[in-house]
């Protein structure tokens, strides 16, 4: 996949210069630590369970070259590859915090209000709340939460829907380029969106991708503390920025 090519390419020697210094699985989400301080997360993917071990490699990736964790995301494995995605978050730190705060304009930025019908692959359910309150018509399909009919889903998204707001996991479990693809040239406002979001335009520039909204670790323990104990989206943002912008 394309995406993959380029989000190894762009991090690649940086994750060369750099150890991991702590490497966090979390049932909610994983966090990848560099050794001066830069913390990426990404949600954790794990379809089942087939033994004791769930990740395969050396004993521990702490210690050693990020690029051990940035190859993972040629993996086919979606856990593999959150391990590559944390991983590029925390190398693209700096440039992430540069953008500026989430503020809520999302709902406005994406034209929707009453009589839009609005397309969300993955379910975000204080926005679908904002949308819904505003007017829009929300069609939701979330493979996670078994939510939604796909043959009733897409044939909307592909002719009926006014934007898409995607789930940044799809960048997990390699669907992000086959759904936009669903979209065949149709110009509409497609927001990725989640912490799994790598905040680097750059890395679209093949996609129709125009809104990127992600999570910045601001307090780095207390996030990893807040992984750790099996927390999700709630906690982790109280110790996080939630950042955002228009491509």
């Amino acid at each position: 996949m394309v995406i993959d090519e380029k989000i190894f390419e762009s991090f690649r020697d940086e994750a060369s210069d750099y150890n991991i210094s702590r490497l966090t699985i979390g049932l909610g989400y994983t966090a990848s630590e560099l050794e001066d301080g830069r913390t990426g997360i990404a949600y954790t993917w794990l379809n089942r369970k087939e033994g004791c071990s769930v990740i395969k490699g050396p004993d521990s990736f702490e210690g050693k070259s990020a690029s051990g964790l940035l190859e993972k995301i040629f993996s086919p494995v979606p856990l593999e590859r959150t391990l590559a995605v944390a991983t590029a978050n925390a190398l693209n730190h700096k440039t992430a915090a540069a953008f500026k705060d989430d503020e809520g304009s999302l709902v406005a930025d994406i034209n929707s209000g009453k009589g839009s019908r609005i397309a969300m692959v993955g379910f975000f359910g204080p926005v679908v709340e904002l949308l819904r309150a505003n007017g829009s018509e929300t069609v939701v399909y979330d493979i996670g939460k078994n939510s939604g009919n796909p043959d009733e889903f897409f044939p909307f998204l592909e002719h009926k829907a006014d934007a898409l707001i995607l789930t940044s996991t799809s960048l997990l479990n390699g669907s992000m380029e086959d759904v936009l693809a669903r979209l065949a040239g149709r110009r509409i406002p497609v927001v990725l969106l989640g912490p799994t979001t790598i905040m680097k335009p750059e890395l679209y520039s093949h996609l129709p991708v125009t809104i990127l909204a992600g999570t910045v670790p601001v307090n780095s323990e207390k996030v990893v503390q807040a992984i750790r104990n099996g927390k999700g989206t709630p906690v982790i943002q109280k110790f996080a920025r939630k950042v955002y912008t228009e491509i």
